[in-house]
């Protein structure tokens, strides 16, 4: 004698043949418990392109219209051609947010994180374009200070196999205290607000006085202007 696997009463000769095992009020119940979940996981799709259509439409002001590309301060799109969004991101993949600086594309996000990020800020776009460049501008700068730090490596073992010593007369600052002076001064020069081509300057022109009072940040162009003026 089968049964309903569920409440096991005895199984119909139509329970038997249609219901899988189930007797009809269970195979009913079934069956509404899955139109409810498809109804569910509907509703949740209709939200998300909801949301990415209201991106979308936010988006525009920050984009060319006659280039397609994105027009805010230093970033823009890089890929293929932006076409529609679709509820599963397809048609952005091949697309992304990169820093005009980043010639590489190192530290590019796709649309996709894009639209999730603008998103999580409750769609303030302007806001999440701004964290994207700093987190981007951040990555560069941090880039630049590892070259910096390798080169000078190569030149002190240079100067130790040629010398016999190293010649430098600066105790030079680690890869890490140089990034938290520049995190310090917003990665910025303290004069001009320039973001590109940064040094650390010594106030008191002692290279050996890494004390943090002692330590500003400054532009290239800043930087030679400081020391002219002390010389």
């Amino acid at each position: 004698m089968k049964t309903c696997t569920k409440c096991k009463k005895k199984l119909g000769f139509f329970d038997k043949i249609f219901c899988g095992g189930l007797c009809t009020p269970c195979k009913s119940k079934e069956i509404e418990i899955g139109r409810k979940e498809e109804e569910r996981k509907e509703k949740i799709k209709e939200r998300k392109r909801e949301e990415i259509h209201k991106v979308k439409e936010k988006l525009k002001k920050f984009e060319d219209e006659d280039l397609g590309l994105l027009n805010y301060q230093n970033l823009e799109y890089t890929g293929s051609d932006l076409g529609d969004f679709d509820e599963d991101y397809g048609n952005y993949e091949g697309t992304k947010i990169n820093h005009k600086k980043d010639k590489k594309e190192i530290y590019s996000i796709s649309i996709k994180e894009l639209y999730q990020r603008v998103i999580k800020n409750n769609f303030n776009v302007e806001k999440t374009l701004e964290e994207i460049e700093e987190e981007i501008e951040y990555k560069l700068q941090v880039d630049k200070l590892k070259e910096k730090e390798r080169k000078r490596k190569i030149r002190e073992n240079a100067e130790k196999d040629f010398y016999g010593r190293i010649k430098s007369k600066r105790d030079n600052l680690s890869l890490d205290k140089r990034k938290d002076i520049l995190r310090r001064f917003n990665n910025k020069c303290v004069i001009c607000d320039r973001e590109e081509g940064l040094h650390i300057h010594h106030k008191d022109n002692n290279p050996k006085n890494n004390l943090p009072e002692n330590l500003i940040v400054l532009c290239g162009v800043c930087h030679k202007k400081a020391h002219m003026k002390v010389r």
